[in-house]
């Protein structure tokens, strides 16, 4: 789990999941580090998650059922 991301930008990656085609406006103050960290990609004025993307969210969701 990458510890340097926030509560906030881990909610649009999860909502950037649960839409069907995994292609989002993602905020302004929040993509230029989602993709520096490659969890994104640019597509025009939208963002496409990525398979670090994916498999970050796998890691947080198997972390939450664990605490669980």
């Amino acid at each position: 789990m990458d510890s340097r991301l926030t509560t906030e930008e881990v909610k649009m990656l999860r909502a950037m999941r649960d839409i069907h085609s995994g292609i989002a406006k993602v905020p302004t103050h929040i993509a230029p580090k989602l993709k520096l960290l490659g969890y994104v990609t640019a597509q025009g004025e939208y963002c496409s998650l990525t398979m670090k993307g994916r498999d970050e969210l796998i890691d947080r969701d198997r972390e939450d059922a664990r605490m669980n």
